[in-house]
Formats: C-alpha cells, sequence, structure tokens
C-alpha cells in the first residue's frame, strides 16, 4: 500500500512539475511576442520622428531664405507657437522608456 501511495505522490509531483514547465513556456512566449510587438511599434515611430525632423528642417529652411513679409510673418507666428510646446515630449521619446531589453 506505502508503493501504492508513493507512486501517486510521484505522478502528481510529475505532473505539476511538468505543467509549470508548460506554464513557464507560455509565458516566455507571450513575453517574446510582446517584446517584438513593442520593437516594432518603437521602430516605426522613431521613423514617424525622422519624417517629421525632416519636413521642420525643410520648412525652417524655406522659413529663413525666403524675404517675403507674408512668409516672415507666418515664421513669427511659428515661433510664438513652437515657444508653447512642451520640450519634455521629444526627450521622453528618446529616453530608456523605449528602450526594450531581452533576456
Amino acid at each position: 500500500m506505502k508503493r501504492g501511495v508513493q507512486r501517486t505522490v510521484d505522478k502528481l509531483i510529475a505532473n505539476i512539475e511538468a505543467k509549470k514547465q508548460s506554464i513557464f513556456a507560455e509565458v516566455e512566449d507571450a513575453t517574446k511576442k510582446s517584446l517584438e510587438t513593442l520593437t516594432s511599434q518603437k521602430t516605426e515611430i522613431e521613423h514617424q520622428i525622422e519624417v517629421i525632423k525632416s519636413s521642420l528642417d525643410k520648412a525652417d529652411k524655406v522659413l529663413k531664405r525666403s524675404a517675403n513679409p507674408e512668409v516672415v510673418q507666418v515664421k513669427k507666428s511659428l515661433e510664438t507657437i513652437l515657444e508653447g510646446v512642451d520640450q519634455t515630449v521629444l526627450s521622453q521619446l528618446r529616453s530608456s522608456d523605449f528602450c526594450f531589453r531581452g533576456k
């Protein structure tokens, strides 16, 4: 009888261990997929930032070169608007919040 109980306990322990390993594998897979998605989103955001920077640089060059009074007025308006923009948003986008570290 003792042997039968011991075998049952051993089987239960083996089943629990197998289930534990299965759960760990599922969690690892889900984590990997999440990191891949976040990395892809990060790359896309970085690309969008570069496109915006490029557009702003081009617009700035046009504004600097133009002597047209309407363009000069638009430039002054834009400078006033941009003074109110919170620069911390850009610094946050560049910060370690977007650094993803895998195992």
